[in-house]
């Protein structure tokens, strides 16, 4: 744990797990891991020496799997603000930067009082003044990369596959679909993308 932390602190824009590995993993030291778990993302690995043909060998069984943890910008003590500078000048462009305000003018269609806010790692969004990030923008130089948290579906899968729009992998650790997006991607696929957002606000609000 105290090597996650070190590392967590010296490489801040990487997701950092802690990994257990042991010969015997019993109830009382998961209990122990699991009081963990829900603040530290740790992973129990079980080693088990067999032997083979070839001669022995090693097992690894994975006894425990990290538990999805909230997005670390929903603790609002943990997000490191900036200004709208910032994205325009260090991370992206006023171009970029201006795609993420069509967003929010998408957002405003379902949640009237959606406003971005400004961090070091993303832009998030407010609502109603309390910070609620159903979605995470990343102006980048000659795009918009979007992070929109909903579940995977086979469906949803298919209907992104088909959309001619720069899908990026699934993030399966904070379960959003990543998109990179440009202003033609926004004008032309302004519905699908306010479908996207509303459904992952809808989905966020229940959770």
């Amino acid at each position: 744990m105290e090597y996650w932390d070190i590392e967590k602190r010296k490489y801040p824009q990487y997701d950092h797990v802690g990994v257990i590995i042991a010969e015997d993993i019993t109830s009382r030291f998961l209990n122990v891991i699991s009081l963990f778990n829900g603040f530290i993302p740790l992973m129990a690995i079980q080693v088990t020496a067999i032997e083979t043909p070839e001669g022995i060998g090693l097992q690894f069984t994975k006894v425990l799997d990290t538990v999805r943890l909230g997005y670390l910008e929903e603790d609002e003590g943990t997000a490191e603000p900036t200004d709208r500078n910032f994205w325009e000048t260090k991370r992206g462009t006023k171009q970029t930067a201006a795609l993420a305000d069509r967003l929010c003018e998408i957002a405003k269609s379902f949640a009237p009082t959606a406003q971005l806010n400004y961090n070091k790692h993303y832009i998030g969004f407010t609502i109603e003044g309390r910070s609620f990030n159903f979605s995470l923008l990343r102006p980048r130089k000659s795009a918009l990369n979007v992070d929109i948290r909903m579940e995977r579906t086979d469906e949803q899968d298919k209907i992104l596959a088909d959309s001619n729009l720069d899908i990026l992998e699934y993030d399966k650790r904070w379960g959003a679909y990543r998109i990179k997006l440009t202003k033609k991607d926004i004008d032309e696929q302004r519905e699908l993308i306010a479908n996207l957002l509303q459904q992952a606000f809808a989905q966020r609000r229940i959770s």
